[in-house]
């Protein structure tokens, strides 16, 4: 939790990684800093038109293995993931979604996917992160992708990426 009288800072971003591949998996992921923790605000996953697709949200610790599952949206149930949110179960399919009070740790992931996209289609990541004790930039890369994946800059402007946050007094 903030000490009383600091500073966190809002990071906000929204990038596009586009598959260059004819077919494969598409995967955008966001780093902390060493030592930087952060807690989620708020993710929206657009995900491929591909209706075998699986998109998924997850935290990975940075040897990338999965430390939590944030969201899981089945097969063809949709192309969708917003967070926080409820969840849903759709067709009988496991789709789950959680991010109440979900903390990220230094030098881990914020990893989204979609399992299959066919060229040119894209995958649009949407995220609002509280970081807490370091106003560092997270970093982003396509690691997991097939093909050799597109990532987009930002189309959020410089001066609304990283803002002051809350001060608690």
């Amino acid at each position: 939790m903030t000490k009383l009288g600091s500073v966190s800072w809002i990071y906000q971003a929204r990038r596009v990684n586009t598959q260059t591949a004819a077919n494969g998996a598409l995967t955008t992921r966001l780093q902390l800093a060493f030592g930087q923790i952060a807690r989620v605000i708020s993710i929206r996953v657009y995900g491929t038109a591909s209706a075998t697709e699986v998109c998924s949200v997850r935290i990975q610790d940075e040897d990338g293995a999965d430390m939590a599952v944030m969201a899981y949206v089945a097969a063809a149930a949709s192309t969708v993931v917003e967070l926080p949110s409820t969840g849903a179960n759709a067709s009988g399919s496991g789709n789950i979604a959680n991010t109440v009070g979900r903390i990220i740790g230094s030098g881990s992931f914020l990893t989204s996917a979609a399992s299959v996209a066919v060229q040119n289609e894209t995958l649009t990541v949407a995220v609002t992160l509280e970081l807490f004790n370091v106003p560092t930039i997270p970093t982003w890369d396509t690691t997991g992708s097939a093909g050799t994946p597109s990532l987009a800059a930002s189309t959020i402007s410089a001066a609304n990426t990283l803002t002051a946050g809350r001060i608690w007094t």
